[in-house]
């Protein structure tokens, strides 16, 4: 049985992150106005929002999440478009300070969950930035 205390964060109206500790917070971030729009496997649609996991306790932000954050980013028609103008699969990416990070099936349980009101990604993430990487990373739509 599950004896974890889940936090749910809804950081907009287009993102939910839920952590699996009572002692974490999850906060926005503002967008850095220069992020990449192009690199080789990735093509940037919509950045949607900075996030930034704070230990409640010590004040420092956190970059290894065990067990994992679960990440609920919706998605929109123009997204989709966009992806098929281009060629590729929708795809939720996280930029690390110098690429674009694309969130997989594989390693993060990617999914699209289409729905009438609301159709989101959802990824499962064990950890992001630190060695001079983004801390609070960019979380963006491609293809």
């Amino acid at each position: 049985m599950d004896n974890l205390v889940y936090n749910k964060f809804i950081l907009s109206e287009d993102v939910v992150v839920i952590v699996p500790a009572p002692d974490i917070t999850a906060q926005p971030q503002d967008l850095p106005k220069d992020l990449p729009k192009i690199q080789p496997g990735f093509e940037l649609i919509r950045p949607v929002i900075g996030i930034s996991l704070v230990d409640d306790s010590t004040k420092l932000e956190l970059f290894h999440f065990d067990p994992p954050i679960q990440v609920s980013v919706r998605y929109n028609c123009d997204d989709l478009v966009a992806a098929a103008k281009i060629g590729r699969p929708l795809k939720l990416a996280y930029f690390d300070g110098t690429a674009w990070v694309p969130l997989t099936a594989a390693e993060n349980c990617f999914q699209l969950v289409p729905h009438d009101l609301a159709a989101v990604g959802v990824v499962f993430v064990r950890g992001w930035g630190g060695g001079g990487q983004a801390a609070d990373p960019p979380v963006g739509w491609g293809a």
